[in-house]
């Protein structure tokens, strides 16, 4: 399993076939995903919705094996995401959305 799913920006622009770590193509447990990426996001303040894109679309080809496909579209309070993997058995399609609400402080009067 991936230990720290977009840690740092070490992911830019990765697109390295991974075979051996991570989710397996057939099951990507996707509420771990989610986790993941709304807290680099909340983490991360100064990054622009492109920057993120970016970073998490690299960081998304390690996280499960045989990733063939990554897309994040960031609009407005959320970011549409969609996987597609592919196995000896046949071919996987992943769409989640991420909320994209970056963390208020709260003010006490």
């Amino acid at each position: 399993m991936v230990s720290g799913l977009i840690a740092s920006e070490d992911f830019e622009g990765a697109a390295v076939a991974n075979v051996t770590h991570g989710f397996p193509a057939s099951y990507i447990d996707i509420g771990w995903v989610r986790e993941r990426l709304e807290g680099f996001w909340n983490y991360h303040q100064h990054l622009t919705e492109a920057q993120f894109s970016e970073i998490a679309t690299g960081a998304l080809f390690q996280v499960a094996q045989r990733v063939k496909k990554v897309v994040v579209d960031p609009y407005g309070s959320r970011a549409e995401v969609q996987m597609r993997t592919k196995d000896d058995t046949g071919w996987y399609e992943y769409r989640f959305s991420v909320m994209l609400k970056r963390n208020q402080t709260l003010r006490l009067v």
